[in-house]
């Protein structure tokens, strides 16, 4: 408080009179923030709260930014101020919503700030997958690879036929820049099979996978002919498959795509031959 002492003096011809007088002046508090905003994580596509409380004396001005800039009610912000309770609310976050909020009060007698982050919680997604079929020789390296986004910080499980790998001599894993990579040395039959690549983050998970066919040798096939034809008959596929059997382990991506080849040229009722070239074609690895 301020104390001023003021006197003023009337004047009379008779009886000059002389009056004094004590003011107490109390001065304008600044803004003060006596509850702050708290950081906080937030799954992607939510909403996010800040909220804080601030003393002073009216009237205040409240004013919030991301990261340095002034952003304002409209779009994907919501703001208000009741009660001296400042609030903001992102009604749906994104990945460019993650940085500092910054609330600052203001008015005669000073101003006031006050800061919080958000981060936001992306589940991991794959940019990148390997491709869906692998043919590999025997005792060659082999490198699965793929990309992942997301955040906080992913965790990645290598699978083959649905049990978890671990990394040994022979299987090499890591997880760089965000690129998981399964690095297998020295590929053996044993070694065939379906791999799945499971990405964890406490935002979600996400799987992708492959198949890895490991052949001893350049496969080939013979097929039977049907006498003064030049074409295969389907009739022969049970054979055909017996000696795809025969050459080493078979994906199930290969049988299946055999399969549907068959059944599609008997329905169509086109030469026989049609069957052989488009499975050559899709496979060119193997010799018909």
């Amino acid at each position: 408080l301020l104390n001023c002492f003021f006197s003023c003096k009337t004047i009379n011809k008779l009886l000059p009179t002389l009056h004094g007088f004590l003011v107490f002046l109390e001065p304008k508090q600044a803004p003060v923030f006596d509850i702050k905003p708290e950081s906080i994580d937030v799954p992607f596509g939510e909403s996010a709260d800040f909220e804080c409380h601030v003393t002073g004396a009216q009237p205040i001005h409240i004013t919030w930014s991301k990261d340095g800039r002034e952003i304002r009610t409209g779009g994907n912000f919501n703001i208000t101020f009741t009660a001296n309770t400042a609030h903001l609310r992102v009604l749906r976050v994104g990945k460019g919503d993650s940085g500092q909020y910054t609330c600052q009060a203001s008015n005669e007698a000073g101003k006031d700030f006050c800061s919080a982050q958000l981060s936001v919680k992306e589940p991991p997604k794959f940019i990148k997958k390997p491709e869906a079929l692998r043919f590999v020789k025997q005792g060659d390296t082999v490198q699965l690879e793929c990309k992942i986004s997301g955040t906080p910080e992913i965790r990645i499980v290598w699978y083959k036929n649905e049990q978890a790998l671990q990394a040994s001599d022979r299987l090499h894993m890591s997880f760089v820049d965000s690129v998981a990579t399964l690095t297998i040395l020295g590929a053996s039959a044993a070694d065939a099979g379906d791999y799945i690549c499971e990405a964890h983050n406490s935002a979600g998970t996400a799987s992708c996978s492959t198949s890895v066919t490991v052949k001893g040798q350049h496969m080939a096939l013979h097929s039977t002919r049907i006498p003064g034809c030049h074409a295969c008959s389907w009739l022969h596929i049970p054979l055909l498959l017996q000696q795809l059997l025969a050459a080493g382990p078979v994906s199930l991506q290969l049988l299946l795509h055999l399969s549907a080849a068959v059944f599609k040229q008997q329905r169509s009722g086109r030469k026989q031959w049609w069957v052989f070239s488009t499975v050559q074609q899709s496979f060119p690895h193997l010799s018909i």
